[in-house]
């Protein structure tokens, strides 16, 4: 009797410890269970531009910085070459050329000095990305650019890119919200700025936790981006006028 009892005892832990063992090869990071990336785990991977090209306040120095870095140039690695702390204004506005997606994609300002570029987290493969440089209390001149960028490109690109004519008048595709364009010596176009609305402002440790939950798998372009802003360093909130 006493061997039975100890045979059977010998069985039953047999058996719990393959059970053990079975459930513990089905955990984290098998088929079946996917990890969702944290801002920690998101790598850039992006070349540096030497010094004196970084953090362009101009659409000048925008441009060379473009230029001298790799091609393709995708979004994440041009805005990698902005280093913190990084003031930024996120607006959660559909009534732009380039609408927010929501509040977890909002408009995203990043502002240095009187120079602002501003970028939605978007899932699309090929982002517009807009370009203004602040010449009074409510005026800005305007450019845009689309990504990835695969060439050098010229001076003019941003503000060569919204030219248009209406009803045969000269000017740009921003002056149905911006009014009041007028022609500057660079050939660039000046135009009243549209403040950002109080209720739609999204706080930066909201866009962080965003960044923290993104799932790199499904929308990597999205997460690339909220990386590149919100997951390199310090980040401060800002507001208009700045």
């Amino acid at each position: 009797m006493l061997l039975n009892r100890i045979w059977n005892m010998f069985l039953i832990t047999l058996a719990f410890g393959l059970t053990v063992s079975f459930n513990a090869c089905d955990g984290p990071g098998t088929a079946g269970n996917r990890e969702v990336a944290t801002s920690s785990s998101i790598s850039l991977d992006c070349p540096q531009a030497p010094d004196e090209f970084r953090n362009p306040t101009e659409f000048q120095h925008m441009i060379d910085l473009i230029n001298v870095l790799p091609k393709p140039l995708s979004l994440e690695c041009f805005l990698a070459n902005f280093d913190p702390p990084m003031n930024l204004l996120a607006v959660n506005s559909v009534s732009s050329a380039q609408p927010a997606e929501g509040p977890e994609q909002p408009r995203i300002l990043i502002v240095r000095d009187q120079f602002i570029v501003t970028i939605v987290p978007t899932s699309n493969t090929n982002p517009l990305v807009e370009f203004s440089r602040v010449i009074g209390s409510n005026r800005s001149v305007k450019g845009e650019l689309q990504f990835p960028i695969s060439d050098s490109i010229a001076e003019t690109a941003a503000f060569d890119r919204i030219r248009t004519t209406f009803n045969g008048q000269p000017g740009t595709s921003c002056r149905f919200c911006h009014k009041n364009e007028v022609e500057q010596p660079d050939g660039s176009i000046a135009s009243d700025i549209v403040d950002p609305l109080p209720s739609q402002i999204i706080k930066a440790n909201y866009m962080q936790s965003i960044l923290e939950n993104c799932d790199e798998q499904s929308t990597p372009n999205k997460c690339r981006i909220l990386k590149a802003v919100y997951g390199r360093g310090p980040v401060s909130d800002i507001y208009w006028p700045f």
